[in-house]
């Protein structure tokens, strides 16, 4: 017997020997998450998910969120991102046994939600590169701080085309971080923050032009400059 079976054995042992067996009576399969009632997929998703934290979804964060001048399909992005239900390898490993829970870029620590967008140390050389082109010094420590510091970048009672352009800041970053992610799982390619930032700015440079009506977008020296 080898000592991989040796251990399922022992565990299956220890299972039995707190089993109390009543001879002349049929086995039944009880399902002890729902008290009362039977299994059903509704109590199956609940246990689940027991352990998620519930957040409070404030008129605020809606309009923070939907009112954003990125694409639809990125403001969908961030509402899931914002619930915490992005489909990380930490989140799919929930329903998917075996699966590599290690972050995609770094493969460093378990990739979670926070860890990809925020502590990464890919993604966080491109936050440093993000603050240089805001020219505001801000905490990107978790998924927290990322949304107050795009709060921030929307310099309240400023209508100016550049406070518009700042806005998509955060956003962009954010949406690249997962794009490229994707690239290094499906394509195979070779994960760097430099990619992340470069990608940055193409999307602002885009997102600018189309959804602002900025003449013209660019970077000297990172800095963010909209004429």
């Amino acid at each position: 017997m080898l000592a991989s079976e040796r251990e399922e054995y022992e565990e299956l042992l220890e299972v039995l020997q707190l089993s109390r067996v009543v001879p002349g009576n049929s086995d039944d399969a009880v399902w002890k998450v729902a008290s009362g009632s039977g299994f059903t997929m509704k109590s199956g998703y609940d246990w689940l998910r027991k352990d998620q934290p519930v957040l409070a979804v404030t008129a605020a964060k809606q309009r923070e969120v939907w009112g954003c001048k990125a694409p639809p399909k990125v403001k969908i992005f961030l509402w899931i991102l914002y619930q915490k239900k992005i489909l990380t390898r930490c989140r799919l490993a929930r329903w998917v046994s075996g699966l590599e829970v290690l972050c995609a870029l770094c493969g460093e620590e378990e990739e979670s939600a926070d860890h990809l967008f925020t502590s990464c140390r890919l993604v966080r050389w491109a936050w440093e590169r993000m603050k240089v082109a805001s020219g505001m010094d801000v905490d990107f420590g978790d998924l927290e701080g990322m949304w107050a510091a795009g709060k921030r970048m929307k310099r309240v009672g400023d209508r100016s085309v550049k406070a518009k352009v700042s806005q998509l800041l955060v956003p962009a970053l954010v949406w690249a971080v997962w794009i490229c992610r994707n690239h290094v799982i499906f394509r195979g390619q070779r994960p760097y923050g430099e990619n992340i930032w470069e990608l940055t700015k193409g999307l602002i440079r885009d997102w600018g032009n189309v959804r602002v009506g900025a003449r013209g977008i660019c970077f000297q020296d990172d800095r963010l400059v909209v004429l």
